[in-house]
């Protein structure tokens, strides 16, 4: 037998003799999980003592192994410690390939460095790549027939009307009381028009709205845009006031609007109360019946005095609510006076103003959830 291993004695790996050993080497230790493509669970509680030298190799590892979630824990902690490895012909490639593929990191990413000056270069190419990206996923999910759809009953001529109403037909044959003789006055057609859509949409992106949320925040107004490309439509952003990003007759393309979406700052405190003026002042601009405002907030306003009144006056209120922007353990010390008021405002919110509501429990829902309201109002 060997020497240097006791029988019956498990192995012990390489990093785990460096541990026992007492020897720890932080640097070696996450460079080589994030060559082996892993996520260091190490580099998330360590990542703000690492020194620059350090965060920049472990920068260019990640992009070199395309270990994507490595990257995204540098970029969040410190970016601007690694925006400069991240500005690179190699990560700018990462990032573009992501963005074909319809992924929200280009969008975060570019979040990220659009403030820091050593990306200040590269910041029309991260722009264009999230703009990419936006569109993209947003076209993917908004997809196909979700529109809604009025049914017309009319005359049935061959070759023209493909459609017919067989109850109806039915029905009418049966006054006639004769089957016999059947002919083509007797069928009763069907035509499919879309309805006519007037909407109002109002995103909060005050500084509980950060991060991700900003992101699905963009994401959910290319769907609208898809949505209604065909329909006059406004969207309003609110922090501390409200800007009406697009008017109600205002005539946009997609690729501009998502442009103006990326230019937004997420800060301030939140005036749902201006939100919901500016977007009924839009919604006051057309006289069709089917007109509606969707709120997109968790509803813990701060300022600009109660939004209720204003509500009232909406033909149709529709609110999302994002997860509860506080803590878990906020809220396990404080369950009654630590928010859910917030969820408890929106519902009220989408009561007075005789809509719908829905709450999702992951940023990434919202999108998602802005279609199938969208497809039933």
């Amino acid at each position: 037998m060997k020497k240097g291993r006791e029988a019956g004695k498990p192995r012990v790996s390489r990093d785990r003799q460096v541990l026992l050993a007492g020897k720890v080497d932080n640097k070696a230790i996450l460079e080589a999980e994030i060559v082996k493509g892993r996520v260091p669970q190490k580099l998330r509680r360590v990542v703000n003592e690492l020194d620059l030298p350090t965060l920049q190799k472990l920068t260019e590892l990640a992009i070199e192994y395309k270990n994507l979630e490595a990257l995204m824990i540098l970029a969040r902690s410190r970016i601007f410690a690694v925006a400069q490895p991240i500005c690179t012909a190699d990560g700018v490639r990462l990032i573009s390939d992501k963005a074909s593929e319809g992924s929200t990191i280009p969008v975060e990413m570019w979040y990220l460095l659009r403030g820091v000056s050593a990306a200040a270069k590269h910041r029309p190419i991260f722009k264009r790549l999230a703009a990419q990206s936006i569109l993209r996923s947003s076209g993917r999910i908004s997809g196909k027939g979700l529109r809604g759809e009025t049914i017309h009953r009319i005359p049935y001529i061959p070759d023209m009307v493909t459609e017919f109403d067989e109850y109806a037909t039915l029905e009418k044959i049966l006054e006639k009381g004769k089957f016999s003789s059947i002919t083509y006055e007797d069928i009763v057609g069907i035509e499919r028009k879309e309805r006519k859509k007037v909407g109002a949409l109002m995103l909060d992106t005050s500084g509980s709205m950060y991060g991700d949320k900003l992101t699905n925040a963009a994401l959910a107004t290319a769907v609208l845009a898809h949505h209604m490309r065909n329909d006059d439509y406004a969207v309003v952003v609110f922090n501390t006031k409200a800007k009406t990003l697009k008017k109600l007759d205002e005539q946009v393309n997609v690729y501009t609007l998502v442009d103006r979406v990326l230019e937004i700052e997420a800060a301030g405190f939140t005036n749902i109360r201006d939100a919901l003026e500016k977007g009924l002042k839009e919604l006051s601009k057309s006289k069709e019946k089917n007109r509606w405002g969707i709120l997109i907030s968790d509803g813990n306003y701060n300022r600009g005095g109660e939004p209720f009144p204003v509500a009232c006056h909406f033909p149709k209120l529709h609110v999302i609510t994002p997860p509860n922007p506080y803590p878990a353990y906020a809220l396990q010390r404080s369950p009654y006076n630590v928010h859910p008021q917030g969820s408890h405002i929106a519902k009220r919110l989408a009561k007075l103003g005789r809509g719908r509501y829905r709450e999702v429990e992951t940023y990434s829902q919202i999108p998602r959830v802005l279609l199938e309201l969208l497809a039933k109002i």
